[in-house]
């Protein structure tokens, strides 16, 4: 079973490498690997080494931090923190908007409008 830690940073990475319009065999090119390799990182099946982390965190133009966002300290590895479930092009976008934005007042409004919408029995369109 994958390690929840391991999971979410694959989930992240291919939550950014999409976000980038970079594919797992142009990524895969840029740090020597092959793209099977890259899904098994996505996947959580494969840890990924930190000199990995480290160039694929170059290729992507982030910073390594960024594979973490969402874990805290109060984080339980018992609990998986993302799926693997395909992640389509409007929750790309939405994630990749809500963490640029650096007011935490603002990401709290912005979760609770989410949740509020989530959670209504009729759907905006």
């Amino acid at each position: 079973m994958a390690n929840p830690v391991d999971v979410h940073v694959g989930a992240k990475l291919r939550l950014i490498r999409n976000a980038r319009g970079m594919s797992q065999s142009e990524l895969g090119k840029q740090v020597g690997v092959a793209f099977q390799q890259i899904q098994k990182y996505e996947r959580g099946d494969n840890r990924v080494s930190a000199s990995m982390l480290f160039m694929m965190a170059n290729a992507l133009k982030i910073s390594i931090a960024d594979f973490f966002t969402g874990l805290d300290a109060e984080f339980d590895p018992a609990t998986p923190v993302m799926t693997n479930k395909p992640l389509n092009k409007q929750t790309i976008k939405l994630t990749t908007a809500f963490e640029q934005i650096e007011n935490s007042a603002a990401r709290k409004q912005i979760l609770k409008l989410v949740n509020t919408l989530a959670s209504s029995d009729e759907q905006v369109a």
